[in-house]
């Protein structure tokens, strides 16, 4: 069957270089992003979430990270980690105000019916949120932010070809 995926932090040692461990958290982010698709192609709330939660954390890692940045790099991979969380946002959303608010309202009611309309409506939109989370998943955008993705963390493309700065250990800058 189709399994929601949750996170495994990845293992980080304080003196893994500051690139071998930015290389580590996002091949793990994107490993996260991609365990969940059939999940969120199979509409399940769960594999929805942990997608969205992982863009999320990739762009916080991002920004964590940016004085190592090219800076055009940075904002591209943002920006396309951004456009998948918001694509993600509108399924994500109603699932929380059906499952927090609506139901438990509705058992609580007097008169469940009177909340049926609201269910249903709730339910169409939620039908056609699913069917943007399909879009996005199954689009080109999407595999090419997979790929560039991938292929820039692995091989850590944000090195300037001088050699840059030179790498502090994480454990050196995890506090800022």
């Amino acid at each position: 069957g189709v399994l929601v995926i949750h996170a495994e932090p990845p293992p980080l040692d304080p003196a893994l270089g500051c690139d071998a461990a930015l290389r580590r958290i996002g091949l793990a982010g994107l490993d996260h992003i991609s365990r969940n698709e059939a999940a969120a192609l199979a509409g399940m709330p769960g594999g929805i979430h942990q997608m969205r939660v992982a863009a999320r954390r990739l762009r916080a890692i991002l920004s964590g990270f940016a004085e190592r940045l090219p800076d055009h790099q940075r904002r591209w991979a943002s920006e396309e980690l951004c456009w998948l969380a918001d694509a993600l946002a509108p399924a994500r959303n109603l699932d929380v105000f059906e499952t927090v608010l609506l139901r438990p309202v509705q058992r609580a009611s007097d008169d469940p019916l009177a909340f049926e309309s609201l269910r249903l409506a709730t339910e169409r939109q939620r039908r056609a949120a699913q069917r943007l989370v399909i879009e996005a998943i199954r689009s080109e955008r999407y595999a090419g932010l997979i790929a560039h993705l991938l292929a820039w963390f692995e091989t850590c493309g944000w090195r300037r070809l001088d050699g840059g700065t030179p790498e502090p250990p994480i454990g050196e800058i995890a506090g800022r």
